[in-house]
């Protein structure tokens, strides 16, 4: 979308939003309904609500122990990573925005638009206040983290337009996003996202060879590739 925007010689607005602590504030009745519109019901469905909702937490200070409690509303920190993705996604509903392109995965969201005058600005606010409305009782935004980048060469409408959000707060404009692990530029190019990756591999790199006494080529490759997964998401 950004690349084809920028192609037409057309400037674009992408924004960044935030939700606060998506994992753990997913309704679990909202989780049924997704599994429901999912198409997965029967005895599945209710082995994972019931893992959901029958999950007790307590806690335990020098071997003293508080009293059980049911926790109601958040995603269980101990199911798998991508069992907790599918869950995140729940709260997800149908893009009804007027103007512009959002896609999601998990709890990031971005919100797409070619814009071409002011006009065009309002109409992405109004999307921006709609994407509000998607929010249920147990989740909210983090507003202070949503982030603006700009592409094109019209300095005007970079310079002239703002957006904000339910808070009347004004979104910050930025120059690089990280979106998915991977760095997002304003003019378009990965310098910001090689320099990132370059200077975790230095970081790494200096680590081991504080840690190990070893230059041997195979176990140095095998820790340099180890050092790299373990950082990836950094990335």
């Amino acid at each position: 979308m950004t690349l084809s925007a920028t192609e037409d010689k057309q400037h674009a607005d992408v924004i960044y939003t935030d939700f606060a602590k998506a994992f753990g504030k997913c309704g679990n009745d909202v989780i049924a309904h997704k599994l429901w519109s999912k198409g997965i019901t029967g005895k599945v469905e209710r082995w994972i609500f019931n893992f959901l909702t029958s999950m007790t937490q307590r806690a335990i200070v020098n071997t003293v122990k508080s009293r059980s409690s049911t926790d109601k509303s958040s995603v269980p920190s101990k199911v798998p990573y991508l069992l907790r993705y599918f869950f995140s996604s729940s709260y997800q509903t149908d893009k009804d925005t007027n103007y512009s392109t959002v896609s999601s995965f998990a709890d990031d969201t971005r919100i797409f638009m070619r814009v071409d005058n002011i006009e065009d600005t309002a109409n992405l606010q109004s999307d921006v206040n709609q994407v509000f409305h998607w929010v249920s009782d147990y989740m909210m935004f983090n507003e202070n983290k949503f982030q603006l980048l700009r592409y094109g060469q019209n300095e005007n409408i970079k310079t002239e337009t703002i957006n904000k959000v339910k808070s009347n707060h004004t979104i910050e404009r930025k120059s690089n996003v990280n979106y998915l692990g991977v760095i997002m530029s304003e003019d378009l190019t990965y310098t910001s996202y090689h320099k990132a990756v370059v200077t975790t591999a230095r970081k790494m790199t200096g680590w081991i060879t504080r840690t190990f006494q070893t230059r041997a080529a195979i176990p140095m490759m095998i820790l340099f590739k180890c050092s790299l997964g373990w950082n990836s998401v950094a990335l």
